[in-house]
């Protein structure tokens, strides 16, 4: 396990970082396993992922380290993710490397935040209507 022996080869090569195997018998690296999204394999024939992706980053699929891709701004990254997850409607990040929904920012009084994934307050309330702060409708209130 950890390793691949090719046709004719004398000994085995180790699956590389990124990848693991839990099987032995092996034939190519093409058959050591890609590392599990939001884990990360950063050594040499590894039979296990090495840990979880760290927070504020995310670690797709294939990841050999733990800060593999830093979570954009409009997104945050708990431990373990995956892919970046979007800051609900109603508030936004114009910050990379968030790691948990509470660090979204509610949108700004006056305006209003209407989709997920921001990075800036969406549109200004409209004439005659009141945005409360988290407003996620420019015509919340008349």
């Amino acid at each position: 396990a950890g390793f691949f022996c090719p046709s004719g080869s004398s000994r085995p090569s180790p699956c590389i970082p990124g990848t693991f195997s839990v099987s032995s018998g092996l034939e190519n690296a093409d058959n050591c396993t890609q590392c599990t999204a939001g884990m990360f394999c950063n050594e040499h024939n590894l039979t296990a992922p090495s840990g979880p992706c760290s927070q504020g980053f995310y670690c797709p699929t294939g990841s050999s380290i733990s800060r593999q891709l830093e979570c954009p701004a409009g997104s945050v990254g708990p431990v373990q993710s995956s892919q970046p997850t979007p800051c609900s409607a109603g508030t936004f990040s114009n910050t990379t490397g968030k790691s948990s929904p509470s660090q979204c920012v509610p949108c700004t009084a006056g305006f209003a935040c209407n989709s997920t994934g921001l990075t800036h307050p969406s549109s200004l309330c409209s004439p005659g209507y009141y945005c409360p702060q988290g407003s996620t409708t420019s015509t919340p209130q008349p």
